[in-house]
């Protein structure tokens, strides 16, 4: 059974990341709107050079909202859908900013992919 996992970097090292995604055999699922960062580490080419193929951006669910208080995904039913055929190989950690999913849209991702697996192919970690 597949498992969908949240992962801010907030305060955090690239390293516990890259650990997690290993002992979990996950992919990281960046859901942020760019895959930039000014903290050295969280930017897509770095996530990449230490993540290899476990890394993948998907622009569809990041937070066009993600300075203000809602969430409105830049195309939520695509983004969906491409994390749920990843879902199908492997576990996931979606990955952005903040360290608590109850103050970033990444938690409100992980419940609709939990949402969508009526049949309880999921688990949340």
């Amino acid at each position: 059974m597949h498992k969908v996992l949240t992962f801010g970097y907030q305060g955090k090292r690239p390293e516990a990341l890259a650990a997690l995604a290993e002992a979990e055999d996950a992919l990281v699922v960046d859901v942020r709107i760019k895959p930039w960062s000014r903290v050295p580490g969280w930017s897509q080419k770095a996530l990449q050079a230490t993540l290899g193929d476990r890394y993948v951006w998907v622009r569809e669910l990041g937070n066009e909202e993600y300075q203000g208080t809602g969430v409105r995904l830049v195309d939520e039913a695509a983004g969906l859908a491409k994390v749920r055929t990843l879902l199908a190989q492997r576990s996931v950690i979606l990955l952005c900013f903040e360290a608590d999913e109850r103050e970033c849209h990444k938690g409100y991702v992980k419940e609709r992919l939990l949402a969508d697996s009526a049949g309880g192919a999921l688990r949340t970690a």
